[in-house]
């Protein structure tokens, strides 16, 4: 497992993400440049399988996506924040709230909770 410093955000190059040959090409160059790691959003319609086939082979990580924010927010209602934003201590985690009662913190989880992954 690569331990990414930097990951490029793909959303800033999603006019060139729109086909798998074309996310296929621009993986190939982001990796080309130096980075190993990216930073998943923007990108059009691709099986998960062939882009994971992509990553792998170019030797690129997928550190973080909107995926599993944009469901929390479309089918629970909650707004949630990317542990990364917090540290490398929070990779992995997301935050619920700062500013909000501990009732509300509950029912956002129980809300995520009932969602089907």
């Amino acid at each position: 497992m690569i331990t990414p410093g930097i990951a490029a955000q793909m959303f800033t190059l999603r006019e060139f993400l729109t086909t798998p040959a074309d996310i296929a090409t621009t993986m190939q160059r982001v990796k080309a440049i130096g980075y190993h790691a990216v930073q998943l959003s923007g990108l059009g319609p691709i099986d998960p399988q062939e882009l994971a086939t992509i990553l792998d082979g170019e030797g690129l990580q997928a550190v973080i996506t909107h995926t599993s924010f944009d469901r929390m927010l479309n089918e629970a209602n909650i707004v949630v924040t990317p542990g990364s934003g917090f540290g490398r201590a929070g990779e992995g985690y997301f935050r619920i709230s700062a500013f909000n009662s501990r009732e509300k913190a509950i029912e956002a989880a129980t809300r995520i909770k009932a969602m089907t992954w």
